[in-house]
């Protein structure tokens, strides 16, 4: 057997009621050496006499072919965990675990010497010394943690990380400027947590796409937030510099304008706000091209304030414009499409979502391209 997907295990009592003396209900005849894959897709009861089984049976079988593991039981889990069957995380090079909820901490990590592509949802790890060998550490290229530890980070650069998605972490307190994360060729890079104030210390010098996602419950402390990982003060520590940000938190005008001041290299904006009046005049002016003072020609009469190679504009709202409400945010992107065109470099595309779940296919695209020049309604 190669692969092996486990949906669901009748209960025990079930079990029992089919077994005979001489002939159990269920058997597993021999181990389990070539198995390629094996997951685990419920949660599984703990009293389970035929999960036990299995367990032991994989977990003494031989594990040199194992590359593909996915686990959504808290206790298959910690079983296989265990020192004795160590060996079965050796081989990995895809561990995906969704076990919503685990009462012990499992050592597991010291454990991945060839994984590549990590999917984790609620695992409880221990703490580790930076002086513990990670191997994970050396070969991982994908990775996507969830309600997660991020302490076995810190201090350590992930040379191989591509792609990399880090959602309400624990402990990002142990993400200090001395325990920074070191991505030197990730170019994908989400972070969502209600506290984004570490993210100086992650560097990303190939960042291409960085996705933040804040859930700060008021503009005061989102702004604050969103201060420190772009305030353009001197001295900051060098921040990250995406050619694509999409953003997603409350804030002052004045703080994402300060923020945006320091991304001159942005070619794509998506910004996340929660209702029309998320995001007020001030904002949506300093993204026009401004009219210059003291000059009568034609082609030199605007500038740019903000995001000078902006191709690409996109605004979600949690809430759009309710029954009686005024548009008044519709026509400000009109006239930043209209201003943009006029210093000969248009917008390629300007749309909204008018609601959280709305999907990608059903924004309303306000810039209509043609071979060079965007028609403004």
């Amino acid at each position: 057997m190669e692969d092996l997907t486990i949906t669901g295990f009748p209960h025990s009592a079930n079990i029992d009621a089919c077994s005979l003396r001489v002939e159990p209900a269920f058997i597993f005849n021999g181990l389990m050496d070539a198995l390629q894959s094996f997951k685990i897709k419920s949660i599984c009861c703990e009293n389970c006499i035929l999960l036990d089984q299995l367990l032991e049976v994989v977990g003494s079988s031989s594990h040199d072919e194992l590359t593909d593991m996915e686990i959504s039981s808290p206790y298959a889990t910690g079983h296989l965990a265990h020192p004795y069957f160590a060996t079965i995380f050796h081989s990995l090079v895809t561990f995906k675990v969704n076990v919503r909820e685990m009462r012990i901490e499992v050592d597991i990590l010291t454990s991945l010497k060839r994984l590549e592509i990590l999917e984790a949802h609620h695992l409880r790890l221990p703490s580790y010394l930076l002086d513990t060998n990670l191997p994970l550490v050396r070969t991982l290229k994908h990775m996507k943690i969830k309600l997660v530890s991020v302490q076995w980070m810190a201090g350590r650069i992930f040379p191989n990380m591509e792609k990399c998605a880090i959602i309400r972490p624990l402990c990002p307190e142990t993400l200090t400027p001395g325990g920074g994360v070191g991505l030197p060729i990730c170019t994908q890079f989400t972070y969502d947590d209600h506290i984004i104030d570490v993210l100086p210390n992650f560097h990303i010098p190939k960042l291409d796409t960085l996705t933040v996602r804040n859930g700060a419950w008021n503009k005061g402390r989102g702004s604050m937030q969103l201060a420190t990982v772009w305030s353009g003060m001197v001295g900051q520590v060098t921040p990250l510099k995406p050619r694509v940000l999409h953003l997603d938190m409350q804030c002052y005008d004045q703080y994402l304008i300060n923020a945006l001041g320091v991304l001159p290299g942005l070619e794509e904006l998506y910004l996340g706000v929660v209702r029309p009046d998320g995001l007020g005049r001030t904002s949506f002016d300093a993204l026009e091209a401004e009219i210059g003072r003291g000059s009568h020609s034609p082609s030199a009469t605007y500038a740019f304030s903000l995001c000078p190679n902006l191709k690409t504009f996109g605004i979600r709202y949690h809430r759009w414009i309710r029954h009686g409400e005024r548009d008044e945010i519709t026509p400000l992107l009109h006239r930043m499409i209209e201003t943009r065109q006029k210093v000969g470099a248009p917008q390629q595309s300007v749309k909204f979502w008018a609601a959280k779940v709305t999907l990608d296919e059903q924004a309303v695209e306000l810039c209509q391209p043609t071979e060079v020049f965007c028609s403004v309604p």
